[in-house]
């Protein structure tokens, strides 16, 4: 029998992979960092395996349960920050260059 514990962390696994992936749409290759697509994938992967593994009827670990809960904390930390768009912090630093002299 499974309890409102382990139904509660599949939701999580659910919003977790829903707002990477939305993140992760909202990131352009020529704008954002590499590692910020690289961070959000892995979030992603994390709660997807984890959610399988919950689905199948594996039994709910401590540090399933914590890692859903830091991911979706993460999430809800920097919500504002992400609404209209990726936040400057994810942007790449492009600095021109000065011409050099010959």
């Amino acid at each position: 029998m499974n309890s409102l514990a382990h139904y509660l962390a599949i939701a999580g696994c659910f919003v977790v992979i829903v707002a990477c992936s939305c993140r992760i749409d909202q990131m352009r290759s020529g704008r954002n960092r590499w590692i910020w697509f690289f961070v959000y994938a892995l979030f992603a992967m994390y709660a997807f395996s984890t959610g399988l593994l919950l689905l199948r009827g594996a039994r709910l670990d401590w540090k399933d349960a914590a890692g859903i809960s830091a991911v979706l904390l993460l999430v809800l930390a920097t919500w504002q920050q992400w609404r209209h768009g990726p936040p400057p912090e994810t942007t790449r630093d492009l600095v021109e260059l000065p011409e050099l002299d010959e």
